[in-house]
């Protein structure tokens, strides 16, 4: 008798403690999107940026974007850069480097001016991080 009642006490005692409220997560079944995993999500980790139409940066500026703001992922890009780079004895060579852009519907931006997440909730607990700061 006694084992049974100390198992029915144990089994209401984690039953209540089940039910507490301290931490929920709400997955809004409505948001598809903020768990699909074969897309990126991107958040601004610099003050301003700003959507360029074309991935260079003496393209024309399409749009604006503050830190902490969250955008979908369209595509990627890597574009070639030149640059001319002397060594000891003053010879100038060509050097290949690219660059990282990612497209979004606003236009592109530079990889150095966003941080990359594979959901969309991820983003956005890293955006609120971000704003809190």
């Amino acid at each position: 008798m006694k084992k049974i009642f100390t198992v029915f006490a144990s089994f209401v005692f984690f039953f209540l403690l089940g039910c507490s409220k301290e931490r929920t997560i709400d997955l809004n079944s409505s948001d598809s999107l903020s768990i699909t995993p074969d897309q990126e999500w991107a958040v601004i980790k610099v003050p301003y940026a700003a959507f360029l139409q074309d991935c260079d940066y003496s393209s024309i500026v399409r749009a604006h974007a503050r830190s902490g703001d969250v955008f979908l992922v369209k595509g990627k890009e890597f574009i070639k850069k030149e640059i001319e780079e002397s060594n000891s004895k003053r010879r100038k060579k060509n050097v290949e480097e690219f660059e990282l852009w990612y497209k979004f519907e606003e236009g592109c931006l530079s990889a150095s001016l966003v941080d990359i997440y594979d959901t969309k909730l991820k983003a956005q607990t890293a955006s609120e991080k971000l704003k809190k700061n």
